[in-house]
């Protein structure tokens, strides 16, 4: 009970000591049987090592120059009808965990051929393999399946896409990621792996719709447990928005519901420049909506929004104006001028009318309806 107790705290200790250093590989100086250190790994971390040598040797620099590192990769010797060991019926096939073994990378010369001896692979600070008896002390390398990523949000929604992002786990270095969509309205669900990123975007998603996002960091000892978020795409706009009906304080604005569209709730806005006037009010289950209070003869701006859970559509927008009601203003000129004749040539009265005329149009412009007309009145004086 006292060993047992002694050993749980001497994991705690590397753990902590080892765990800064983040989740991946962790290189053990002290030497152990392959066995003992196999051990070591489970209690402390996930399993001896597994993965290209690169990886390996990537994960766990420093290495020293001067030893070779006990992996997770050892003979599997099995009995022959007559009792004795058959060796070239078991070649490396699995490592120790059980995944199956896809790749070799051994110094030349090995693995020894016919050897039925009881042999454990070890790795050269170099990256390749050589057979070591199992019994032999060796340091070894260590790994542990990685934290899950942490926050994962939606950043972006549109009618037909989503990005998601996320934070990487703490000190995770290979930067791999396994990320799922689905959708349980649709039935669809969509999976990919992503590097050295923490955002993606899906593509080709339904319009107002909820998508569940899942995310978690892949390593060689396994996946990290998932984060999770969901989002909803955005609504459709809706379409042909127009005037059907107006007055001279009044303007009735009519659109087509977006395709789909359970939501029926949208967002209209009116607004005049020339007025400092802006308006907007929420309308539910009906695609039209009359403006009350409007200066006759003026130019509105319309716009409409389908409403979502995932946020509004794109606008749909027209303008119209309200009914003219008629004023006529009169604006008299009189010239006059110290060049003899200067104000009875035509030229100089259409040049003095025409400056009037842009004058007003800079002022007005198309926001309200108006006409500029001249008349010449002849006048003498005594």
């Amino acid at each position: 009970m006292r060993l047992d107790k002694v050993h749980v705290l001497l994991c705690w200790v590397l753990l902590t000591r080892l765990g800064a250093e983040g989740r991946g590989y962790h290189v053990s100086t002290e030497r152990r049987s392959w066995d003992d250190a196999r051990r070591h790994c489970q209690d402390c971390y996930t399993d001896l090592v597994i993965g290209t040598p690169e990886e390996i040797k990537q994960g766990s620099h420093p290495l020293s120059e001067s030893s070779v590192y006990w992996i997770g990769l050892r003979k599997e010797l099995s009995s022959s009808r007559n009792g004795t060991m058959n060796s070239s019926s078991v070649p490396w096939t699995h490592w120790a965990n059980r995944d199956p073994l896809t790749f070799q990378k051994w110094f030349p010369g090995w693995p020894v051929p016919n050897d039925t001896e009881d042999s454990c692979v070890a790795m050269l600070n170099f990256e390749f393999w050589v057979e070591e008896n199992c019994s032999e002390p060796l340091p070894s390398i260590c790994y542990d399946v990685p934290l899950p990523p942490s926050d994962a949000r939606a950043t972006a929604a549109d009618e037909d896409r989503i990005t998601f992002e996320w934070t990487a786990p703490e000190n995770f270095t290979r930067a791999t990621y396994g990320v799922n969509i689905s959708s349980a309205s649709w039935g669809h669900s969509w999976s990919a792996t992503v590097s050295n990123t923490t955002r993606h975007t899906f593509y080709d998603l339904k319009p107002d719709s909820k998508y569940n996002f899942e995310v978690h960091a892949m390593g060689f000892g396994g996946n990290s447990s998932s984060t999770n978020c969901s989002a909803y795409t955005v609504p459709l706009p809706p379409t042909d928005a127009r005037a059907t009906a107006a007055d001279k304080d009044r303007i009735t604005f009519e659109w087509t519901a977006p395709e789909n569209f359970t939501g029926a709730t949208y967002i209209v806005n009116i607004s005049s420049g020339f007025w400092d006037y802006r308006w907007s009010a929420a309308v539910s289950n009906r695609t039209n909506h009359t403006f009350y209070d409007l200066k006759s003869g003026s130019k509105y701006n319309f716009s409409v929004h389908a409403m979502g859970i995932g946020g509004n559509s794109s606008s749909a927008n027209c303008s119209d104006y309200t009914v003219t009601v008629e004023r006529e203003i009169s604006l008299s000129m009189l010239c006059s001028s110290a060049t003899p004749l200067l104000c009875d040539q035509s030229s100089t009265r259409e040049d003095v009318f025409n400056r009037l005329k842009a004058h007003i149009e800079k002022i007005l412009g198309d926001n309200v309806k108006w006409s500029l007309e001249k008349k010449m009145i002849n006048s003498t004086g005594g």
